[in-house]
């Protein structure tokens, strides 16, 4: 799929609630479409759609739920809590967006305990304990492995759970 006629589906994916997951060659334009994401719908839902962007490829697994801290329960007793993720918008932000993207670029260039990781945020929009607002979506990129890009497979049980859309190249967009 081009992404002109991509383009023409966006609202109808953003309101099934779906992951979308977009494949496609290296510099496409993938990353770019996803910054479009939010213009689009702004436009179609009447209010500023938020956006916020990580890039998959340089992630620890430990950064995704949020670091585990010590912390004293209210009779005093030493526990162990986790720490806000970092990779989540900020509640501000989250304030001012209460509808928004969070976009995950470069999926397919992670190591498999990343992606494991990442599986909370892509399918249940979850980072640890938290979660990101009813309103926001979650979409993610990655490159193809016939590419020789450095791109891994998903493993099945992220595959059968996203709405993967294949990007094709179309030259007459670029010109």
């Amino acid at each position: 799929m081009d992404f002109r006629q991509l383009a023409r589906y966006v609202p109808a994916l953003w309101e099934s609630g779906s992951t979308v997951y977009l494949e496609g060659p290296p510099g496409c334009g993938k990353s770019e479409f996803a910054r479009q994401v939010p213009d689009i719908m702004s436009a179609r839902l009447g209010t500023k759609v938020g956006f916020h962007k990580i890039d998959a490829s340089v992630l620890d697994p430990a950064e995704v739920p949020g670091f585990i801290a010590p912390v004293k329960s209210a009779s005093g007793e030493a526990i162990a809590a986790y720490l806000r993720s970092a990779l989540m918008p900020t509640e501000e932000y989250l304030k001012e967006h209460p509808v928004g993207l969070y976009f995950i670029d470069e999926l397919a260039a992670t190591v498999p305990a990343v992606r494991h990781a990442l599986d909370g945020v892509l399918l249940e929009r979850r980072f640890g304990p938290r979660y990101l607002p009813e309103g926001w979506r979650v979409w993610a990129a990655g490159n193809r492995t016939v590419d020789f890009s450095g791109a891994q497979h998903l493993e099945a049980k992220t595959q059968n759970r996203v709405c993967r859309i294949q990007v094709e190249v179309n030259v007459d967009q670029w010109v």
